[in-house]
């Protein structure tokens, strides 16, 4: 935590600055970083109002991924102070814009997080499909990257290779 709290001196610092030159990208990332760094810490009222601003700002200045972090950010906070309600709409907020934009990080961060949310929340079985799903679209992830040409040479070739599918619970521990 002492590394935190001399970035911390650092970001809010920046944050002073930033302000009163009026520059809202750089408010933005120190606003987001302040409020992961608080959550952190298990600080989630500070941890809240720092990534509400980021978020808000982010969202007003079109800046979209320190907009899908901040708003995960400020789901954990919520989820930390046991507003699971609050937690997931937040995550869907992070689902939805994700998806709409086509943001792999965000949608990658999200379905993490919701396997995280679940389980804390008991629900290990949810959880498990939730990182079965993941892991199927992380593949198919990797299929879609590669160019169309290497792809259908593979396939005429038989050489297409799948990576298997990480496994975060055996069913055998699942009650």
């Amino acid at each position: 935590a002492g590394k935190l709290r001399e970035a911390d001196a650092k970001l809010l610092r920046s944050v002073e600055i930033c302000r009163r030159r009026g520059l809202t990208g750089p408010l933005v990332t120190d606003l987001t970083w302040l409020g992961a760094h608080a959550g952190w810490r298990g600080e989630y009222r500070p941890a809240i109002d720092y990534a509400g601003e980021a978020s808000r700002l982010a969202a007003s200045i079109h800046e979209g991924f320190y907009e899908l972090v901040s708003l995960c950010f400020l789901c954990n906070a919520h989820a930390g102070l046991g507003q699971w309600d609050v937690a997931f709409e937040f995550l869907d907020q992070v689902r939805q814009k994700s998806r709409d934009r086509e943001n792999k990080y965000g949608i990658a961060r999200s379905m993490n997080t919701a396997g995280w949310l679940h389980q804390q929340l008991g629900d290990l079985r949810h959880s498990l499909e939730l990182n079965r799903e993941y892991d199927v679209e992380s593949a198919l992830d990797d299929i879609s990257a590669m160019s169309d040409s290497a792809v259908h040479g593979s396939l005429q070739s038989g050489t297409l290779k799948i990576k298997p599918i990480r496994r975060t619970y055996s069913s055998a521990t699942l009650p």
